[in-house]
């Protein structure tokens, strides 16, 4: 297969080549700056934030507009899939699967992790995959250690991606 340049499109992204990427950058910079990974019909696009917002509201409509931005570039098509790679934190009662008593960032037993949601567009398939980050005494990252794999996980911060991306490619006509 070949893009509209006439060079080889890509491979598929997919979960393993998500997680490997995600895995080596950590370990290479001890972090993961939230990363938006987008594969359209003609190409695949990475989006870094360096400063995502601090609420839920705000980071929807930041990622509505970077999706709408990047409609509007015309260079991927329709989408296929879309990927949302960031670190975070789980309390103990979101291990338990009940909802937290307190913000999991202030958990004393909370644990670092790295959050990697997936939206397949054509059939809304939703998922969540959790890695727990484990680090030295000194907080270098040494390994992922895998806690969570949902199907059918809800991802606000993607639909919001999604959206955005839809409203951009209406008012480009791709």
């Amino acid at each position: 297969m070949t893009n509209k340049e006439g060079e080889p499109k890509p491979a598929p992204l997919t979960l393993e080549r998500i997680t490997a990427m995600a895995k080596e950058m950590l370990l290479r910079n001890g972090a993961h700056i939230p990363t938006v990974l987008v594969e359209g019909v003609r190409n695949t696009a990475a989006i870094q934030i360096q400063d995502l917002e601090d609420t839920s509201a705000k980071r929807h409509i930041q990622l509505a507009e970077a999706g709408f931005m990047l409609a509007k570039t015309g260079q991927l098509g329709s989408l296929r899939q879309v990927f949302y790679v960031g670190e975070g934190w789980m309390g103990r009662e979101m291990t338990k699967g009940t909802a937290p008593a307190i913000k999991p960032s202030e958990d004393p037993e909370r644990k670092e992790v790295l959050l990697i949601f997936s939206i397949h567009v054509e059939t809304q398939e939703k998922s969540l995959t959790v890695f727990e980050m484990l680090r030295t005494g000194d907080g270098q990252s040494v390994d992922l250690i895998e806690l969570e794999r949902t199907q059918r996980a809800e991802s606000f911060i993607l639909e919001a991606f999604v959206l955005g991306y839809e409203m951009g490619m209406d008012t480009t006509g791709n």
